[in-house]
């Protein structure tokens, strides 16, 4: 979208995803949040997991962070 401030989708396969109104913009306080805590918890664990198997540049010191 080259203008940033209108929030109008142009026509594209996927524009049914974004029904009723068809707009960038949702307003604020009309979703409820699903997301519970261990939900969250179990995502942060594997993106840690994920990030633990990367390989490092040699010569770049990494160390465990305490929560």
């Amino acid at each position: 979208m080259k203008d940033n401030d209108n929030p109008e989708i142009p026509d594209n396969d996927y524009i049914k995803y974004f029904g009723l109104e068809y707009v960038l913009k949702i307003p604020d306080g009309t979703r409820e949040n699903l997301n519970n805590k261990s939900y969250l918890s179990g995502i942060k664990v594997q993106v840690m997991e994920s990030l633990r198997h990367i390989q490092h540049a040699p010569g770049v010191q990494m160390h465990e962070v305490s929560d």
